[in-house]
């Protein structure tokens, strides 16, 4: 996933860290499985070479659609996210031609 904007309220550019909730844009409401489980990133880094933070995270089967937006709570506000890729895709050079120059 990638935060596809990451300014707060008063304008400043937010980077987060740690371990937040995934909301649905629509209801406001923390996504959940069929298990009671809860969604939330696991992992969030600047990835400089796509320019956008990049987050790693566990959601339910039924949001993961590329493409999809969704909302990342990070300190009561909320955040734009979007699924890049569902399993394993690498953001940046997909078709490992990069190496082969």
């Amino acid at each position: 996933m990638t935060m596809t904007e990451h300014r707060d309220a008063n304008g400043v550019l937010r980077y987060p860290v740690g371990q937040w909730p995934i909301l649905d844009p629509q209801t406001g409401e923390v996504l959940v499985d069929s298990h009671g489980r809860r969604s939330y990133n696991t992992s969030v880094v600047w990835g400089p070479s796509v320019g956008k933070i990049i987050l790693l995270g566990y959601i339910p089967v039924e949001y993961a659609q590329e493409g999809r937006e969704l909302t990342l709570e990070y300190f009561q506000e909320h955040y734009p996210i979007r699924i890049e890729a569902v399993g394993y895709r690498a953001l940046f050079d997909s078709d490992n031609e990069r190496v082969k120059s």
